[in-house]
């Protein structure tokens, strides 16, 4: 019984370590916003989609401050841009306990927002520039 366990620990430990560290470098982030209140966005590059008219990334911020209402200190969205209407959808999002992604998952959810439109000169406008 003990090495039947002892067995399953091993093979669970194998295979959280290369499914870890398939996933840390799975993901191309680059810097592309620096806003003056320290948060930075960064895109995934590999994870760019076209969908009909939409574009679709992994868009992943780390904040300057905590999150005021969940106290996380990153968040990670799948966002779907519009580029030619000039707006964008948050399509799922995470929010994190350290930075860069890291840590504990505070908060999720995998309910699309409702459409919104894309401020010229915020950091969404800069993203959607990136990726179009």
């Amino acid at each position: 019984m003990y090495l039947k366990i002892k067995k399953s620990l091993k093979f669970f430990i194998y295979f959280f370590i290369i499914f870890w560290c398939s996933i840390s470098f799975a993901q191309e982030w680059k810097s592309s916003v620096k806003m003056g209140t320290g948060d930075e966005f960064y895109v995934d590059l590999n994870s760019k989609k076209k969908n009909k008219n939409f574009v679709i990334v992994t868009v992943l911020n780390d904040y300057g401050y905590p999150d005021p209402f969940n106290k996380s200190k990153s968040s990670i969205q799948d966002i779907a841009f519009d580029c030619k209407n000039m707006k964008f959808q948050f399509l799922n999002d995470k929010f994190f306990s350290k930075q860069m992604g890291r840590g504990l998952v505070i908060q999720s959810s995998n309910r699309p927002m409702p459409v919104m439109n894309m401020p010229k000169g915020s950091a969404y406008d800069i993203i959607s520039k990136l990726v179009c």
